[in-house]
């Protein structure tokens, strides 16, 4: 056998691919040195923070930026700047009031109630306006209404002073009114978050669901296009686009309608709404298709049942009709609609 040819060197690495078998110790290492630098130099970040210039950040920046942190509700950026104060020495309050945000976050009641106890003798604004807000969070998670109201209340008021107002003690006391079917209330506080925080995509969400149940149909649109205004691609986009699909169907605006819904992914509810626009557009194959996609994915699916019953009650199919509302209503007995 002719082996006179055959590499017979051991398997290449992948450094060797690149520099060749030759390549002095010397020029590795300064390749090596130059890839760890651009790793280091890569912008590494979390929520917007980068991590090649918290160094540069002051402890003010710090508390400054994990109490925005704390507006979001994002507790991985309120540990990392509370990290970044003890480090720096911050105010020992600082340090604990964002301990007890992370805390409470956690459900980790005794703990939290622990580091507010800490605090009360404190004599910052910002401080004691946190403790309230946060002490309302805690009421509010065991639904002890009366005293998170108490707390947020008192929040609001010491918060009334600050530079920036306590928001997040402004969106808890809507969510807590919209729990207790206070709409008004709810809506009142929602419309303070929006002067507080103007960009706040989702408290125009929270403000178009609310319009939207109370069937404030121009109102609940303008509040969802707002929110899809201020932010385009929120992880609830579907949710807000179906919502003004449903709208616009009410206000008949269908070949809005429609568009809204051809942006959403397919499902068995959004084939009935998308089948409701073209039975009133006219296209009444198309409908038909569509509530039949639906009906597979979903036999149960309440519009699509509802629909179709109108459909064939419309063709005078009227025994394939009761045959369908029956079917509607083994999953919604109650529904009015269906039974009438």
């Amino acid at each position: 056998m002719n082996t006179e040819n055959q590499n017979t060197d051991p398997e290449l690495t992948g450094a060797e691919v690149l520099l060749g078998r030759n390549a002095s110790l010397a020029t590795v290492l300064a390749i090596l040195i130059l890839v760890v630098a651009s790793i280091l130099l890569i912008d590494k970040r979390t929520q917007g923070i980068n991590v090649g210039t918290q160094g540069k950040l002051s402890a003010n920046d710090h508390f400054r930026q994990a109490i925005e942190a704390m507006h979001t509700r994002h507790t991985p950026d309120v540990l990392m700047h509370r990290n970044a104060l003890q480090q720096l020495g911050a105010p020992e309050e600082q340090i604990t009031l964002l301990t007890a945000f992370t805390q409470a976050m956690a459900d980790d009641t005794q703990a939290a109630a622990e580091s507010i106890q800490k605090l009360e003798d404190s004599d910052d604004e910002t401080i004691t306006a946190y403790i309230y807000y946060i002490a309302g969070e805690m009421a509010f998670k065991q639904k002890d209404y009366a005293s998170a109201i108490d707390y947020l209340q008192t929040a609001i008021q010491i918060g009334e002073n600050l530079e920036v107002k306590c928001l997040p003690a402004y969106q808890l006391m809507a969510a807590l009114h919209y729990d207790q079917g206070n709409m008004q209330h709810a809506m009142e506080a929602a419309q303070q978050v929006t002067q507080i925080a103007p960009d706040n995509a989702q408290i125009y969400r929270f403000m178009g669901s609310i319009q939207q149940d109370y069937e404030q149909w121009e109102d609940a649109k303008t509040a969802y296009l707002t929110c899809l205004e201020k932010d385009p691609w929120p992880e609830y986009r579907e949710e807000v686009l179906v919502g003004l699909g449903k709208i616009s169907l009410k206000l008949r605006e269908y070949q809005e309608a429609k568009r809204y819904l051809e942006l959403v992914t397919v499902k068995a509810n959004v084939l009935a709404l998308r089948a409701e626009c073209d039975y009133n557009l006219g296209d009444l194959g198309i409908a038909l298709e569509q509530l039949q996609r639906s009906l597979e994915m979903d036999p149960f699916q309440r519009d699509a049942i509802l629909l179709t019953g109108t459909i064939q009650v419309q063709d005078k199919q009227y025994n394939q009709a009761i045959g369908t509302i029956l079917k509607g209503l083994e999953s919604n007995p109650k529904d009015d609609q269906l039974m009438y």
